[in-house]
């Protein structure tokens, strides 16, 4: 493990808990007697004293109103928190079936239970946004440096040794960042985000003696499938602790997540730690993220046990059906909530005004759906 004051270990679920639609739900004998309680009153078509009551004749799953409000369910604001909210796909009253995907990763699983309509967009058509932000560029800048950093011997890998690698990294960023456009790269350099790519960059010293560290592999290219299910994903970094076992890191130069999001950061690693394990044979001790946008770098971790392996096992198959499923009617829900803002989609989308049926194949854009 990570010797650092900042090093935060995510600890395993209560054995009470079951990983219900990407949330984690806490099962105890208790909820167990009050769904029963719940249940006992509907059949006899009454309500549980301080809970809405379904009306005689209500098809199941449709809520009254609640004692505190008068708008039921079917009134919320469209904009309701976590709730699909449209099918789209059939425009002209016939069902369009879309193609299946050949693979997915662990980003398109993400966004799969984030947005449907969004990966339907990203995953199906192929809409690819053609302009990168600063904060993006400095990302990948940061991975190259690392890269060419880590793949010198130990006795090499120092700061002379980064900045040399961040310098080479800039120096392909013409070509492979900004597809020549020489005016967006002046513009970039005039910013302060090359200075801040140099110090998330040399904040690995503040975590570990690279010359110490055994990496086994760099930015490995995996496509394995995983419960029948083809899966394709790169791994950013693999070393052998002192001790002797395997992990696998995942260098971030993003926000660090809040506490309630810690989760599905992790499922997300387990999925490459699963990809890892059918590719090599090799079983990961456990993951890691690590955040060098923060000053000290922030890692977080989780062991790769059975209870991650098993919700892997069970979830990949899930998404998989569900995507199959909507591929064949031509139809994937628009789910809204605090992303939509930066989305590249807006245009196509139905929370926007947008019609998905007119959504392009295999196109670029600019920055928030806005044609390029």
């Amino acid at each position: 493990m990570l010797d650092h004051p900042r090093h935060r270990s995510e600890r395993g679920r209560l054995r009470g808990q079951a990983r219900l639609g990407g949330g984690v739900h806490h099962r105890d004998r208790g909820d167990l007697r009050r769904r029963r309680r719940r249940h006992r009153a509907r059949e006899g078509g009454g309500a549980e004293p301080g809970h809405a009551d379904r009306r005689p004749g209500r098809p199941r799953g449709v809520r009254g109103t609640h004692p505190r409000g008068r708008r039921g369910a079917q009134e919320r604001h469209p904009d309701h928190k976590g709730r699909p909210v449209a099918a789209v796909g059939d425009a002209g009253g016939g069902v369009t079936v879309l193609p299946l995907p050949s693979s997915l990763s662990p980003s398109r699983l993400t966004e799969f239970r984030n947005c449907p309509l969004s990966f339907q967009f990203s995953a199906i058509n192929r809409i690819r946004a053609d302009y990168r932000t600063d904060n993006a560029v400095a990302g990948t800048l940061t991975h190259a440096a690392l890269e060419g950093f880590y793949r010198r011997p130990g006795p090499e890998r120092t700061e002379q040794a980064l900045l040399e690698e961040l310098a080479l990294a800039l120096k392909r960023c013409p070509d492979e960042e900004f597809g020549g456009d020489v005016a967006r790269v002046e513009e970039f350099v005039a910013t302060e985000w090359p200075a801040k790519t140099a110090d998330m960059a040399m904040r690995v010293f503040d975590i570990e003696d690279p010359a110490r560290t055994e990496v086994l592999e760099l930015e490995v290219k995996i496509h394995a499938d995983l419960q029948g299910v083809p899966i394709r994903g790169v791994i950013d970094r693999v070393v052998r602790l002192p001790n002797g076992t395997v992990w696998i890191d995942d260098w971030k130069t993003g926000r660090v997540p809040r506490i309630n999001t810690e989760h599905s950061r992790m499922a997300n690693m387990h999925v490459y730690a699963a990809l890892y394990e059918a590719e090599t044979g090799v079983r990961p001790e456990g993951v890691r993220l690590i955040f060098l946008s923060t000053d000290p770098p922030t890692v977080i971790s989780a062991a790769y046990s059975d209870p991650p392996r098993r919700a892997v096992a069970k979830t990949i198959p899930a998404i998989w059906q569900s995507v199959e499923t909507n591929c064949r009617r031509g139809s994937f829900m628009h789910r809204t909530g605090k992303l939509c803002e930066w989305c590249d989609y807006q245009q196509w989308c139905p929370a926007f005004g947008g019609d998905p049926a007119s959504a392009p194949m295999n196109r670029d854009i600019a920055p928030s759906g806005k044609p390029g």
